[in-house]
């Protein structure tokens, strides 16, 4: 597949300035979970995890506020899109976390880390005592998730400063 995409004339990290943004439909989420997913994505003892499959941290169009890792049932609407959780979309949330990418497994464990940070962060999901990277990890670990966390599993299984897409594929 990677070799195809390069065939292609195609790329995405060679500039330096490329990210992958995941939208995600607010008919989906509950404000809840939103308020939860800022403050797992901002809490600087999870800054090793999101940057294991982020593949890159804090830049001027994904900014980590570390004041918004605050466990609040209140808005936490800044109003600045640029942040890790783009919340200023009438329709969508936005992860604006990871580097670009042109790699299948990348661009999966990109996917499966929004979809299993959603259910982590759902109301009654996730205990307050356990949300923190290693009860996330226990969380992609548990049998539930497995079948949906196969890529990011492996991208967290690695050493979080591995650069993942110069890695012999």
């Amino acid at each position: 597949f990677p070799v195809t995409i390069s065939k292609r004339g195609l790329r995405s990290l060679e500039g330096g300035d490329c990210g992958f943004h995941v939208h995600v439909g607010r008919q989906y989420v509950t404000q809840s979970q939103i308020y939860r997913i800022q403050s797992f994505l901002n809490d600087v003892r999870n800054e090793s995890l999101i940057r294991a499959v982020a593949r890159r941290y804090e830049n001027g169009f994904s900014k980590f506020k570390p004041q918004m890792a605050k466990f609040t049932p209140h808005g936490k609407n800044t109003g600045d899109r640029y942040e890790a959780l783009n919340v200023q979309n009438s329709e969508t949330i936005e992860f604006r976390i990871f580097r670009g990418s042109l790699r299948y497994e990348s661009i999966i464990a990109a996917l499966e880390f929004v979809n299993a940070t959603l259910t982590f962060c759902t109301s009654g999901v996730t205990a307050i005592t356990d949300f923190h990277a290693i009860g996330f990890k226990r969380f992609i670990m548990s049998d539930e998730m497995k079948p949906d966390t196969k890529f990011l599993r492996s991208y967290l299984s690695l050493d979080a400063d591995t650069d993942n897409e110069r890695r012999a594929a």
